[in-house]
């Protein structure tokens, strides 16, 4: 089974796909590791449900109310903004 959660780097040329992760937790860890090295902005689309989030990584991390495709809001968790659609 392929795993549902993709997860990409934006950068100046827009969304460069890294890997796909099996859950948000896994996605998260991933990026916290990738954020040492590599600071910036990630974006993680789940495919089955269509929802996208950006984690912002850099210095301070940013907190801000995440909203999914589905328009739903969830609470923030480290540095996730809701994905421009």
């Amino acid at each position: 089974m392929t795993p549902p959660i993709d997860i990409f780097r934006i950068d100046g040329q827009g969304p460069r796909w890294i890997q796909a992760a099996g859950s948000m937790e896994e996605a998260r860890a991933h990026i916290n590791k990738l954020a040492a090295a590599s600071p910036g902005d990630y974006l993680v689309m789940n495919q089955i449900t269509g929802s996208k989030v950006v984690i912002k990584v850099n210095s301070e991390i940013e907190t801000s109310t995440i909203a999914s495709t589905d328009g739903k809001s969830t609470p923030p968790t480290n540095g996730e903004r809701p994905a421009e659609s």
